[in-house]
């Protein structure tokens, strides 16, 4: 046991020691770029463009931020975790971690290090737009506790959602397809542009089969953290169903796993 733990922790350092070498990368692109741009448009520019009221400006801005945030958290978690499809094609260093440390402590170190390393990078979002834009962003209403725990909660979900589609794909050709087909409609249909509230209000079927789709669960959750408007799904509802739905994606990977490298069983 206390040289699984060993192991695992020379791993957790290697993957530190990796990407730091891309930190600024990192920083510029996911704490500055991305929010500034997203900060400026959903904030500034399409509310004083579209919108007279006030208060409607303050939900709208909460509203789309939430949704933005999610597809950061999915965009981020890919950049991290698709590298191990070209590793599984070529090099193979997942290969001989698995030699010291089971296969599946292997894809947890992984979850484990990817969840905290963009969580890191995401967490501040809300408060550099404060910072960029002041007053044109109210911020009073979040919850900082609840809207930390849907942020690490959603970086979970998202590296293992990632994590589970590269244990399925047999190349990397399939990453234009699955991009397409899966995580652009998911990410889309699951709260990006709009809440479940109003799906649900406008076509109860959508609003029933959108349950389904675990995106929801992220947009819905940071939304109630950072409005406090019981017109979105409560903090614990969307913890249990994306701690469940990560659970349910990492046993998706190690399973796929194990067929990519032993395609008998």
């Amino acid at each position: 046991m206390m040289r699984s733990l060993r192991v695992c922790a020379q791993f957790l350092y290697r993957d530190l020691y990796v990407f730091s070498s891309d930190i600024l990368f990192y920083v510029s692109n996911y704490a500055l770029i991305y929010p500034l741009c997203y900060m400026l448009t959903f904030a500034y520019l399409m509310p004083e463009t579209v919108m007279a009221n006030t208060e409607a400006k303050e939900l709208f801005v909460l509203t789309m931020l939430s949704g933005n945030v999610v597809f950061l958290m999915i965009n981020m978690s890919w950049k991290l975790v698709s590298p191990l499809l070209y590793d599984m094609e070529s090099t193979k260093v997942i290969q001989f971690q698995m030699m010291h440390l089971h296969p599946y402590a292997v894809l947890f170190e992984h979850v484990f290090f990817f969840t905290l390393f963009s969580f890191c990078f995401l967490a501040p979002f809300f408060a550099i737009g404060k910072i960029a834009l002041g007053d044109l962003l109210d911020i009073s209403h979040i919850n900082w506790p609840a809207l930390l725990l849907m942020t690490l909660l959603g970086c979970l979900f998202a590296v293992t959602y990632c994590l589970c589609a590269v244990m399925i794909m047999k190349s990397s050709k399939q990453t234009g397809s699955f991009w397409v087909r899966f995580t652009i409609p998911l990410t889309i249909m699951g709260g990006f542009w709009v809440s479940w509230h109003t799906a649900d209000t406008f076509w109860p079927l959508l609003g029933r089969i959108l349950l389904a789709n675990p995106f929801i669960y992220a947009t819905e959750g940071i939304r109630r953290a950072v409005t406090g408007s019981d017109t979105y799904f409560s903090i614990p509802l969307c913890a249990v169903m994306l701690t469940i739905f990560s659970l349910a994606f990492f046993t998706g990977a190690c399973w796929f796993m194990r067929k990519k490298l032993d395609p008998v069983l």
